[in-house]
């Protein structure tokens, strides 16, 4: 087995990328954005209450069934108070961790013949894209629930393509403990069950289509229950609200204003185009998620390295962390 250890020089410059993107993230943090809106103030609220009663409040039809953030915030609350430097601390913690996570899932998208540098430029490249995006700084610097999801659906790509290369029980698990991490984050984490589902099919074909000689350390089979049964007791608590309120998700359909399965095939392709250029034309106008209208991403040589990672993934099918990257886009 090869070791994993990191040469120095790719540690001095991951040091140096998490440096500079705490920076970015905590350079006058308790002042800008000034004031909280709604959605943050309601989430302090929430913490406080966990913090000195111990329940938390569950809310029919409000829209914010994920508990994840505000379980995170109750005990920094506290600790140190209710206060804007408590409130927007977790948000920090996670933008940087985000950051540290794209490390570790783009060491995967390039092929492991490309020699020890290549997965490791990878990961430093996807690390330097995520510290310097303006929509994520602004998330690291509100009390916004939907912060932790990028930092578990990055988790998710590094544990469920290590899970299927090394085929380690450990890796299944960790798989769907971050699986289940991103739907209890935020509504979009639910996008990641059919991708990670058609990801675990993909594994499946290859093992015919490959055929090893040796049988693997962990069957198809296997895996995918291992990875399931953490899932599982992740999301059980989101389940059992589930069963209690039918609507817990409503919100999703009353911002996307469709009522009906032939609502979202119709709209489809106009909406995927006005999602698309919010990357290079006018981002969310919500200062609570954004500075300015700001392009998701702002400068050309980044859109045009999307294309061009998008592209390369495409034809080489048989690569699961280039499927599972295109299919969470």
């Amino acid at each position: 087995m090869k070791s994993s250890r990191q040469p120095i020089w790719a540690l001095i410059a991951i040091l140096a990328i998490l440096l500079g993107a705490s920076w970015l993230r905590a350079t006058h943090l308790t002042t800008w954005p000034p004031g909280l809106s709604r959605d943050q103030a309601v989430n302090g609220v929430d913490a406080l209450n966990i913090a000195q009663i111990g329940t938390f409040p569950f809310y029919s039809g409000d829209g914010r069934p994920e508990p994840l953030y505000r379980l995170f915030l109750a005990p920094l609350i506290a600790l140190i108070g209710p206060n804007l430097l408590a409130l927007r601390f977790v948000s920090f913690a996670f933008g940087v961790l985000a950051v540290a996570a794209a490390y570790r899932a783009g060491r995967h998208m390039v092929p492991r013949q490309s020699g020890r540098a290549a997965p490791i430029l990878a990961g430093l490249l996807a690390a330097g894209t995520l510290a310097i995006l303006p929509g994520h700084i602004t998330l690291s610097r509100v009390a916004y629930r939907a912060i932790p999801l990028p930092f578990g659906l990055l988790m998710f790509v590094d544990a469920f393509v290590t899970a299927w290369r090394t085929r380690r029980r450990d890796s299944f698990l960790a798989a769907g403990i971050w699986l289940g991490f991103s739907v209890m984050s935020y509504t979009a984490g639910l996008a990641a069950l059919p991708i990670a589902a058609l990801g675990g099919l993909h594994q499946g074909l290859m093992a015919l289509i490959r055929r090893p000689k040796r049988p693997p350390r962990i069957s198809w089979i296997s895996g995918n229950l291992w990875m399931g049964v953490a899932l599982l007791a992740i999301i059980s608590g989101l389940l059992v609200m589930g069963i209690i309120q039918p609507e817990l998700f409503s919100r999703a359909n009353e911002v996307s204003r469709v009522q009906t399965f032939s609502d979202v095939l119709a709209r489809a392709w106009t909406r995927s185009l006005a999602t698309w250029q919010t990357f290079t034309g006018s981002g969310d106008i919500n200062p609570q998620y954004n500075i300015a209208s700001e392009p998701l991403i702002p400068l050309a040589p980044l859109y045009w390295l999307l294309l061009i990672g998008g592209g390369a993934s495409l034809p080489r099918w048989r690569r699961v962390a280039g499927w599972l990257a295109v299919g969470l886009l």
